[in-house]
C-alpha cells in the first residue's frame, strides 16, 4: 500500500464551473451539485497531508476546500469539512480522496 506523493497537484477529471456569477462571487457554490469524484482537485500540502477541492469552485471560494488528508504511518486519514468531529482513516491513498466526493446510489 504506497500513495503517490511526488506530484504537487493531482486533478481527477475537473471541469469548469458553468454559472452566470463572475468568478470569487461567494454565491456561486451555494447551488452547485455536490461534488463527484470527477471533480475533485487534490494538492500536496507537504510530504504527508494534502488539500482535497471542489475543481468547480474557484481558488478563492470558501465552498473549494472539502477536507484533509493526512498520511500516518501506513494509513491516510481524512477530516471531511462536511464532518468536522469525526476522523476517517482509509489504507489506500485513493480510497481516501475518493470518500470526499458524493457517491450518489444507484
Amino acid at each position: 500500500m504506497t500513495a503517490t506523493t511526488q506530484s504537487t497537484e493531482k486533478s481527477v477529471g475537473v471541469r469548469p464551473v458553468e454559472s452566470a456569477h463572475h468568478e470569487g462571487d461567494p454565491a456561486l457554490n451555494l447551488y452547485q451539485d455536490p461534488c463527484a469524484v470527477e471533480d475533485l482537485e487534490v494538492r500536496n500540502l507537504s510530504d504527508h497531508e494534502w488539500r482535497v477541492g471542489d475543481g468547480r469552485c474557484h481558488e478563492g471560494s470558501p465552498a473549494k476546500v472539502l477536507g484533509y488528508i493526512e498520511k500516518c504511518g501506513s494509513a491516510f486519514e481524512v477530516l471531511n469539512l462536511k464532518k468536522p468531529r469525526q476522523v476517517f482513516v482509509f489504507d489506500r491513498f485513493e480510497a481516501a480522496v475518493a470518500s470526499l466526493a458524493v457517491v450518489s446510489p444507484n
